[in-house]
């Protein structure tokens, strides 16, 4: 083998490897654009191929749960914290059951809230009809906004918001296998 062409395959096999690297590197934010583009033209099935539905619910009833047990299960009497906790523990597998669908999901996506705004009243807004008096004025900004970083070489973690101040959202994503990534965590904010 000559010497030129000795370098030529070494210059082939260094371009291959960095070519690789720089995709297992920018794999998630691959599957990110990926969910948000299926998302957007609510494909289902598509956004699904990229979420790992038992581990986003078990996650989302954990976090619930400890909110749940806070909020209702705090107190002075320990009988009544218990029945609290359990109560709410109850409506938290539920509630879980029913919002970690294709559609929901795809919905904290596009808007980074799990749940729509809420007009003075508690109900939710309606875009359609317009801001809803003061309560709408305090998000002026409509753009999502991302903040995203890895954490190790298995974690990717992207918060999203709207407007100032507004509360995030956080998704986490996971490796699986060389450069697939999958969403098995939905952070809700604080309440």
């Amino acid at each position: 083998m000559t010497t030129a062409l000795r370098r030529g395959i070494t210059a082939l096999v260094v371009l291959l490897a960095v070519a690789l690297a720089g995709y297992w590197y920018a794999a998630p934010l691959l599957t990110l654009r990926a969910m948000q583009t299926a998302a957007a033209r609510g494909d289902a099935a598509a956004f699904s191929r990229h979420v790992d539905y038992p581990r986003l619910r078990a996650s989302l009833k954990g976090e619930l749960a400890q909110q749940a047990t806070a909020r209702w299960g705090g107190g002075q009497n320990l009988a009544g914290a218990a029945v609290g906790a359990l109560l709410g523990l109850g409506v938290v597998d539920r509630l879980v059951d029913a919002l970690v669908q294709p559609e929901i999901v795809m919905r904290v996506m596009q808007e980074g809230r799990m749940l729509p705004p809420l007009d003075p009243r508690g109900e939710p807004q309606d875009r359609a009809a317009g801001p809803a008096g003061p309560a709408s004025t305090a998000s002026s900004d409509e753009t999502l906004h991302w903040r995203q970083e890895r954490q190790g070489t298995d974690r990717y973690i992207a918060q999203a918001w709207r407007g100032r101040g507004e509360r995030r959202v956080t998704l986490v994503l996971e490796r699986r296998g060389f450069a697939d990534w999958q969403l098995v965590e939905i952070r809700l904010p604080p309440p």
